[in-house]
């Protein structure tokens, strides 16, 4: 068995770019991925900012936090990919800014709060005051 990037063999050790034509001695790499990906894309659907939450996959889905040790709540209920729209229920009694990822291929788009684009996300930053709708 050999492998490396580039035909590149100087790391023994390397086992990632490795092939076996008859998958006995590496792991295939298609396979064994494809049951990874659903929990990686559930893991990075939300991630924490300072002061913020960031919606960075889009999918249903509910975020139990703090934010500078404030309780907060965001539900995401959309039918996406099936459906292009989305709500974000948000049970808060903070500032926060709740950053939504937009895809590249949306041109056109309507949110029912004030917001600002930056850097590829919809921002919304606001005193939330317990259950707000964002549509």
């Amino acid at each position: 068995m050999t492998g490396g990037l580039n035909g590149d063999t100087s790391d023994k050790n390397q086992t990632r770019y490795t092939y076996s034509p008859v998958h006995q001695e590496a792991a295939v790499c298609c396979v064994p991925m494809a049951g990874r990906i659903a929990p990686y894309y559930v893991q990075y659907m939300w991630l924490k900012g300072d002061r913020s939450l960031v919606a960075s996959v889009l999918g249903p889905s509910r975020i139990e936090t703090t934010v500078e040790g404030k309780p907060v709540v965001v539900d995401e209920q959309t039918n996406y990919p099936f459906e292009n729209t989305f709500r974000f229920v948000v049970t808060a009694d903070s500032r926060f800014a709740l950053k939504i990822r937009k895809p590249d291929w949306v041109k056109k788009f309507t949110v029912s709060e004030s917001y600002r684009e930056a850097d590829g996300f919809i921002v919304i930053d606001k005193t939330w005051k317990g259950t707000e709708n964002v549509d």
